[in-house]
């Protein structure tokens, strides 16, 4: 008896681990390119677009050549996006609709709300063969801030690792007041250096 319940037990637990292996076998068929060649593609040429050419590329009247893909949840993409983005929240971009949308031959820009969240969409998207897929530097709301509300060429190349670096909040632009920048920047002594001669 204790035999033939071993038996039934070792059935089951085959059972199960052959299950397992033909459910990752059919759903990772999605996937065309290894984690190797997606790496290959994504960092083999750039893929990022910068608030620069993004502002180029409204002032041209060229938005329509590009298909912006908003990844930000359906409430974000509601109280604002740009014109004609196609809103496909980040949990629904492997669904069988969702690549139908994406495969069309337009470069795709992907909108989110963080560098690092575009980046995993467009990672996820030419894992499944979907190719032109570039990444919007510095996220929507520093696009919307420093790009389509009012273009600000010192935020032109703006990236999200520079952030930290922001010179111009130290700057009086536009009359505005530096109270708050004077009281961060400590007091510097300046040294007179005087050269002569020369040729």
């Amino acid at each position: 008896m204790i035999v033939k319940q071993l038996n039934n037990s070792v059935l089951l637990y085959f059972a199960v681990i052959i299950l397992a292996l033909g459910f990752q076998w059919f759903t990772a068929k999605n996937y065309k390119l290894s984690k190797n060649q997606v790496l290959t593609e994504i960092t083999g040429k750039e893929t990022k677009i910068t608030f620069f050419e993004l502002k180029h590329i409204f002032s041209e009247g060229r938005e329509r050549d590009y298909l912006f893909v908003d990844i930000r949840s359906i409430e974000e993409y509601e109280i604002n996006h740009i014109n004609n983005a196609l809103n496909i929240p980040l949990e629904n971009i492997m669904q069988k609709r969702s690549r139908s949308l994406l495969s069309l031959e337009k470069p795709k820009i992907i909108v989110a709300s963080t560098e690092a969240e575009a980046h995993f969409a467009q990672f996820l998207m030419v894992g499944i063969g979907i190719d032109n897929v570039f990444v919007l530097q510095g996220g929507f709301n520093k696009a919307f801030e420093y790009v389509i509300k009012e273009f600000k060429p010192a935020y032109g190349f703006y990236s999200e690792d520079k952030a930290k670096y922001d010179f111009p909040r130290f700057m009086n632009v536009a009359g505005e007041s530096t109270k708050d920048a004077e009281s961060i920047v400590p007091d510097i002594e300046t040294l007179e250096i005087t050269i002569e001669g020369g040729c």
